[in-house]
């Protein structure tokens, strides 16, 4: 894999994500974060999944970004490189037959670094 990573290629070391579960219960799940709640908001709005459904959304990310490639980058305030990956979930309940794009940001801190999820959204 080519250092920086280059948009349309697959996220490096995906398979090593970290950060994942704690962010989407800490923050993208959580309607009591104060910048968190829109994206939970969103989530239960679009696909059914609320903090009652964190093993699913953490798989469908997880199995996602194995094969998606990275839409855009950019640099962030300490230097670092930002992985924008858009991968498809499917939703849960009533809302099982639907499936939306979700759009995950990862950190990589270095080329040997494994990439740390920093948000994920419903993208409707």
């Amino acid at each position: 894999m080519s250092w920086p990573p280059k948009i349309g290629e697959p996220l490096p070391r995906a398979a090593q994500a970290t950060g994942v579960r704690e962010k989407l219960a800490d923050y993208s799940l959580n309607p009591e974060s104060e910048d968190g709640s829109p994206k939970a908001h969103g989530f239960a709005l679009i696909l059914g999944i609320t903090i009652d459904h964190l093993d699913h959304l953490e798989s469908e990310i997880r199995a996602g970004i194995l094969t998606a490639a990275v839409k855009s980058l950019r640099e962030n305030a300490i230097g670092r490189i930002n992985c924008v990956v858009e991968l498809p979930v499917r939703g849960v309940g009533e809302k099982s037959e639907r499936t939306v794009n979700v759009r995950t940001v990862w950190e990589l801190a270095d080329e040997g670094s494994a990439p740390r999820l920093v948000s994920a959204f419903p993208k409707p």
